[in-house]
């Protein structure tokens, strides 16, 4: 029994360091031809894995079963984000900064609007992943940082709770997500 979260290694390497990629697909390899049985967390990753079995050069039907993800979540009450309490509007956007999420789109949209938007703030929560060294450099010396442009790697449910109920748009530009 084998549970498959994503198969993206596979599907865009580009996002992943070469190291990354090799050891998954070592690994999935290995499943592939000893597993009898895969659960994925959407009926889009089981499509996804069929597809880079095949890829992978695995001939025989594979059992692969979906059980979709469901969470309850403990009501929080909502608790301010000081850094974040003054800035009026705000484009809320959460995940860890990894190539496929994607943030530079919206950094780059929230630059082009600024001058007509002087108002507009950005925030991000999420800590630092892999292979966005530039993006990491750009908002580290952004000439807004700290006024227009927090970067949060970290906040607790609560907070999290507060920047949503406060955020004037929550965008969530990724490109891929392997939960369907």
């Amino acid at each position: 029994l084998v549970l498959v979260h994503d198969v993206m290694p596979m599907l865009f390497p580009e996002w992943f360091t070469p190291q990354h990629v090799q050891v998954f697909r070592e690994w999935l390899t290995a499943q592939l031809h000893h597993a009898e049985l895969f659960l994925t967390n959407s009926q889009c990753t089981a499509t996804d894995l069929r597809r880079v079995a095949g890829e992978l050069g695995v001939t025989r039907e594979l059992d692969v079963r979906p059980v979709p993800l469901g969470a309850d979540y403990p009501v929080v009450t909502p608790r301010p984000v000081a850094d974040a309490a003054h800035l009026g509007r705000f484009v809320l956007v959460v995940g860890t900064l990894e190539p496929r999420k994607n943030q530079q789109v919206v950094l780059d949209a929230f630059e082009r609007l600024q001058s007509d938007h002087p108002d507009l703030a950005l925030v991000l929560v999420g800590k630092e992943g892999w292979l966005v060294d530039q993006l990491v450099q750009r908002l580290r010396h952004h000439p807004l940082r700290g006024e227009r442009v927090l970067w949060l790697g970290g906040v607790d449910d609560a907070q999290l709770a507060w920047l949503y109920d406060h955020a004037f748009v929550a965008v969530a530009p990724s490109i891929y997500e392997g939960l369907g």
